[in-house]
């Protein structure tokens, strides 16, 4: 039994359904299942006001951090926990000293929930919020960043790799031209931490925020935000409660309190313990079992081969790009729309992601090649590829269709940015 294989095993989900949804949802490991009903199991025998249900909150959390530090090339105490990557994202738009006038760089293709805390601190604070195409290709979009920041950019904020085309941002050179600027850069690691590798400390990325529930297979409701140790200063905690403080109690009813002397002042974390308890389990699961440059390796081989698959097709776009892919590959068809392609496949037991005008497909570690050829298969079954119904849908490499979306809007220069200071939206 090959190591894919054995550890495919561990994961239940993929043993009747080819599941290419870990953008939405990852997999859980049956090993994190069997940790959460043990510690479900002793809150229910002992109850949550025991004396040690907090001490065993704590080594949980104690083990989540060291995890997410060694994935991340950080040390723990610079590790907050969070509800998820979206409560990470608004911890710091919460927490920066944003004024009117202020400028956030934002890149279009962020999660929707990165727009929704971007534009309430628009309508709160009145700052502007100056928008770039995400679609870009890395040189370009670097180019356009650096363009629009000036003296008043505070924040730019991106994805680690694109929702919208799978493809890797620049992060790095992204970070040298924010802080070049003066500004920080807030990255949305959703769709990038555990699949591809990124170093925070050495790229000096000030903001990552970590979804316990897509890549990196824990349960609903847990994340962590990395703060990089020159904005403990800067960001104020947005909310607080006990596990922010320096030690239990420190807190005076006349106004005194004592905050951790570290990234812990930042946790504004509600799951219990067995949520906590489960996620360190996934995560050692993965580190130690699988191995982080294994999965990474995983990923992009299944990855390349489903767009291979895809591009051998008529009728299919693809705008993932090759050399920039990690985990995701979008994609259209010329005669499904992508809510039709969706239920095609979930009829026949394959999960996709649906999105405004593409379908979405995430090669997991667990997934293995026959999951891909069972998605290029229904496809097929559902009459949506034959023949070659549209040139401009023919078997595109997504590095093809980035490049010409890049030259489309690298030619208007700084006129790719959208000035959302009225509370005018994107056109997508």
């Amino acid at each position: 039994m090959t190591l894919a294989d054995n550890l495919r095993r561990h994961f239940p989900v993929v043993r009747h359904t080819a599941y290419l949804a870990t953008s939405v949802r990852g997999a859980v490991p049956d090993l994190a299942l069997e940790a959460m009903q043990k510690a479900l199991a002793w809150e229910a025998e002992f109850g949550g006001g025991h004396p040690e249900y907090a001490q065993r909150l704590q080594q949980a959390r104690a083990r989540v951090r060291e995890h997410l530090a060694a994935l991340l090339c950080t040390r723990p105490d610079r590790i907050a926990l969070t509800d998820g990557a979206a409560h990470a994202v608004q911890l710091v738009l919460h927490g920066l000293p944003l004024w009117p006038g202020d400028e956030v760089v934002v890149s279009d293709d962020v999660d929707a929930a990165v727009w929704l805390a971007v534009h309430l601190q628009r309508q709160r604070r009145g700052i502007v919020v100056r928008v770039v195409d995400g679609r870009l290709a890395p040189d370009d979009l670097v180019a356009a960043v650096n363009a629009m920041t000036g003296p008043r950019t505070r924040l730019v904020v991106t994805a680690h790799v694109s929702p919208a085309t799978g493809q890797r941002q620049p992060v790095e050179r992204l970070c040298e031209v924010a802080h070049a600027k003066q500004a920080f850069l807030l990255v949305d690691g959703r769709q990038g931490a555990g699949v591809d590798a990124v170093d925070v400390e050495a790229a000096g990325i000030d903001f990552y925020a970590v979804d316990g529930g897509t890549w990196l297979c824990g349960p609903e409701g847990v994340g962590a935000l990395y703060v990089r140790r020159d904005a403990w200063s800067v960001l104020e905690p947005a909310f607080a409660g006990p596990s922010a403080l320096a030690a239990p109690g420190a807190v005076q009813p006349y106004g005194g309190f004592w905050l951790a002397p570290n990234a812990a002042r930042f946790d504004c974390a509600h799951a219990g313990l067995a949520a906590w308890t489960g996620w360190a389990e996934a995560l050692r699961f993965l580190r130690a079992e699988a191995g982080w440059d294994f999965i990474r390796t995983r990923v992009r081989g299944l990855s390349g081969y489903l767009l291979d698959r895809l591009l051998s097709m008529d009728g299919v776009r693809v705008w993932t790009p090759r050399e920039g892919r990690a985990g995701l590959v979008v994609f259209q068809t010329a005669r499904l729309a992508p809510d039709a392609v969706a239920a095609a496949c979930a009829a026949r037991d394959v999960r996709v992601e649906v999105l405004p005008d593409a379908v979405r497909a995430a090669t997991a570690m667990y997934n293995q090649e026959a999951d891909i050829d069972r998605l290029v298969q229904a496809l097929a079954e559902a009459g949506s590829l034959r023949g070659r119904d549209s040139a401009s849908l023919h078997g595109h490499d997504g590095a093809a269709a980035a490049g010409a979306a890049a030259a489309g809007t690298a030619a208007a220069g700084t006129e790719a940015a959208h000035d959302l200071s009225s509370g005018a939206r994107p056109g997508r």
